[in-house]
C-alpha cells in the first residue's frame, strides 16, 4: 500500500480511540479530507499534505515573533490557513512527526559543513550519498523557512515507525 493510503488508514484507525477529544478531532479531519479529495486541486493538495504530515499530537505556531507549542491535533482547516491556501498569507507552522511517517526529513543548517554554501566543508553530497546507500535516492530539496538552511525530504514507499526510521537515519549518517 502506498504511503499516502497507509497514512489515511492510520488516521482512520484513530476512530477506535476511547479518548473523546481524539475521536472528535479524527472525525472532523476525516470529514474535511473526504470533502477536499473531491474538491479543487488546492483542496486535494491540502488533503494529501494533512494526511501525510499532520497526524501527531501537538504542533508549533509563531505569534508575536515567538514560537509556542499547541496541544492537540491540528485540524485540516487550521492547516489550510497556515499554508496560506485560499488566497491568504501563510503563517509559521512547525509540525511534529507522528508515530508513523511516510517521509524522512534531513535538516542542514546554514553553518554546517554539509551546507551547499559551505566553503571549507564537504557540502551536501556526502549526506545524499550516505542516504542513497539505504535506498533514499530522490529528495525534495528546499530552503527551510526564512533561514538559509536546507531541508531534504525523502518520500517513503510505505509508512515507517518514526523512531525506527530516526535510528536508521542516525546510524546511516554516523557511518
Amino acid at each position: 500500500m502506498p504511503a499516502d493510503q497507509a497514512a489515511l488508514q492510520y488516521l482512520k484507525s484513530r476512530t477506535e480511540s476511547s479518548n473523546a477529544k481524539e475521536l472528535k478531532s479524527t472525525k472532523e479531519a476525516l470529514t474535511k479530507i473526504e470533502e477536499w479529495q473531491d474538491g479543487s486541486q488546492e483542496q486535494q493538495a491540502a488533503a494529501w499534505y494533512y494526511t501525510m504530515f499532520c497526524q501527531a499530537w501537538g504542533y508549533g505556531v509563531k505569534r508575536g515573533g515567538r514560537i509556542s507549542a499547541r496541544r492537540g491535533w491540528l485540524s485540516p482547516s487550521d492547516l489550510k490557513s497556515h499554508l496560506g491556501l485560499g488566497g491568504k498569507d501563510p503563517h509559521y507552522l512547525a509540525i511534529r512527526p507522528s508515530k508513523w511517517v511516510g517521509w524522512a526529513a534531513i535538516d542542514i543548517d546554514e553553518g554546517s559543513r554539509y551546507h551547499p554554501s559551505s566553503v571549507e566543508g564537504e557540502g551536501i553530497e556526502p549526506i545524499k550519498k550516505a542516504l542513497s546507500e539505504i535506498g533514499l535516492t530522490t529528495a525534495i530539496e528546499f530552503q527551510s523557512s526564512t533561514s538559509s538552511g536546507i531541508h531534504l525530504w525523502y518520500p517513503l514507499a510505505t509508512l515507517s515507525k518514526a523512531w525506527d526510521l530516526a535510528m536508521e537515519l542516525e546510524a546511516c549518517l554516523l557511518s
